[in-house]
């Protein structure tokens, strides 16, 4: 189902309040009917609910719709992409971690193409840049559509040379629609969406960017794609969380190696090691391929070895999670991890099903 800002703003205005929370995908997945129709926080069935989030739905449904920011979004042609009965694309349709609406710009049907995530570092190297082009060309060429995250380097290359090919591309970004980031990549985004492309976001139109949000919409980055190819990661890469997530969810992970002296190259030549197929031409993607561009859903016993494939970093934090439960103000106070990059992990266990959410806000092994 398609809500516009422009021919229904009520309804749009009431997502706008649900996005603004920021509350548990599942949680919104099992109680969109509610929340659409509630006015209040009292008409919200928040007894699973934290404290902090019961807050943050009372000053978002006291804020309202805004008028002034639906009108926004209404001249940008943003709308709202949902389902109450699983109508996403069957990409989506796998994991309860997939959010029941998004908010999209340009042409929402391409989501359900045949497409490939071409994902790596923001500070590419040349070799990386060009291995890229030469990959994204080939595959525009042979009909993919080319999803990436919208950030510097080999993201934006990315969705340049799908364009270049006259091909429509598809970002998913960590920020609402009408702030974009990175700014530099304005002229992009609006080529994407005028050459029948399209910017999605899950996250309230004014949005801005924050830490945990880049990890987190690397999920939906690694779901609309059939396949995942990681053109250059170092150790620290956001690039290793979309190919962890494609793991996940059971899909194929391809690796262009790079030279072995370069640090862009190690969370790469890691994945290599770790399962994920190196490829060398562009050409290798497809015939190996096939059987991913059929429609359908990943089997659910697939899925739960997955859940249980962790980085070292996520088992160290896992490790801080006792069966008792601990809040996560307690792992923040004790992780020797940044403060940004612990409540990614946090976001990524949650996400992979390693842990879940009590009332209360107790984290606890799930």
């Amino acid at each position: 189902m398609i809500t516009s800002a422009a021919s229904n703003p009520e309804a749009f205005a009431a997502f706008v309040r649900i996005a603004r929370a920021e509350l548990p995908v599942k949680f919104v997945t099992e109680n969109l009917e509610k929340l659409l129709a509630s006015k209040t926080l009292a008409d919200v069935p928040s007894a699973t609910l934290t404290a902090n989030q019961k807050q943050r739905i009372d000053l978002s449904w006291k804020t309202g719709g805004d008028d002034a920011l639906v009108d926004r979004c209404a001249l940008q042609n943003i709308k709202v992409i949902w389902s109450q009965n699983n109508e996403r694309p069957n990409l989506l349709q796998h994991s309860e971690s997939m959010p029941p609406f998004v908010f999209a710009c340009g042409c929402e049907t391409i989501a359900h193409s045949s497409s490939v995530a071409i994902v790596g570092t923001r500070s590419a190297s040349s070799y990386a840049a060009e291995q890229t082009a030469r990959f994204t060309h080939y595959l525009a060429e042979h009909g993919q559509i080319i999803v990436s995250g919208g950030a510097k380097g080999i993201d934006t290359i990315a969705h340049s040379e799908a364009l270049r090919c006259h091909m429509p591309t598809i970002a998913v970004v960590a920020t609402g629609l009408l702030r974009t980031y990175p700014r530099d990549n304005k002229a992009l985004f609006d080529k994407i969406v005028l050459n029948g492309g399209l910017i999605i976001s899950e996250y309230a139109p004014e949005a801005g960017p924050e830490p945990w949000k880049f990890p987190n919409r690397n999920r939906i980055i690694a779901a609309l794609a059939k396949i995942t190819l990681i053109a250059e990661a170092g150790n620290k890469s956001g690039a290793l969380i979309t190919a962890g997530f494609a793991a996940t969810y059971g899909r194929e992970v391809f690796v262009i190696p790079g030279p072995i002296d370069s640090g862009n190259n190690e969370g790469g030549h890691g994945l290599i090691r770790d399962g994920a197929q190196l490829v060398t031409h562009p050409s290798q993607l497809l015939p190996q391929t096939q059987s991913l561009f059929e429609p359908g859903m990943v089997p659910d016993e697939r899925m739960a070895r997955a859940r249980i494939s962790l980085t070292d970093t996520e088992k160290k934090v896992m490790a801080m999670i006792p069966t008792t439960g601990v809040l996560t103000a307690m792992i923040l106070e004790t992780s020797h991890l940044p403060l940004s990059e612990t409540i990614a992990v946090i976001t990524i266990l949650e996400i992979k099903g390693a842990i879940r959410r009590e009332p209360g806000g107790l984290l606890v092994p799930a």
